[in-house]
């Protein structure tokens, strides 16, 4: 992807296209989507005593791009987020403020977490489809020169973000060649 290098095991890749041409030679995306398991970052499906007694472990879906232009939500919160927020920043879970951007009638179907501490921090958007399903929190990382990585996670997992998201920079680190 661009000029970064990968080796990633055909089994964490989320398309069977994909999983069928990683096992040839060298493949060329603009993309992939991968698919791991929280809070061991493992293929879905590998042997896990966890999975094995009928608790399927929580999926996250980490997404690898090259695009040097592309905006976070980081460099969105102050002129736009902070704007469309209902009320000001709220103190939520493990020290991170939250802003909420639904409608009153809408409770916890559309926020911003991010982390006020640091400058260029955590910072994701948790967004609730249709009430009774699950919150998926969206996050992107720029770790440079064009790279990205974006990830979804399930809203529960917040409380663990500074793990998840140390843990998912230091995976892509590893599939890096």
């Amino acid at each position: 992807m661009g000029p970064d290098h990968f080796q990633i095991p055909a089994g964490y890749f989320k398309s069977a296209t994909h999983r069928l041409s990683a096992q040839d030679e060298a493949d060329h995306y603009l993309q992939v989507s991968l698919l791991m398991t929280w809070p061991d970052l493992r293929m879905p499906g590998e042997d896990d005593a966890t999975a094995q007694l009928g608790t399927p472990l929580p999926l996250i879906q980490v997404d690898l791009e090259h695009d040097p232009y592309r905006e976070t939500l980081r460099t969105q919160l102050d002129p736009v987020y902070k704007r469309l927020a209902r009320g000001g920043a709220r103190p939520t879970t493990a020290g991170l403020n939250m802003l909420m951007l639904s409608v009153r009638a809408a409770q916890n179907r559309d926020i911003i977490v991010y982390d006020p501490e640091a400058k260029d921090g955590f910072i994701a958007r948790c967004v609730k489809k249709r009430s009774g399903a699950k919150a998926v929190c969206h996050r992107t990382v720029t770790p440079g020169g064009g790279q990205l990585i974006r990830y979804q996670f399930d809203q529960t997992l917040l409380p663990s973000w500074r793990e998840l998201d140390d843990a998912i920079k230091a995976k892509v680190r590893g599939f890096r060649t």
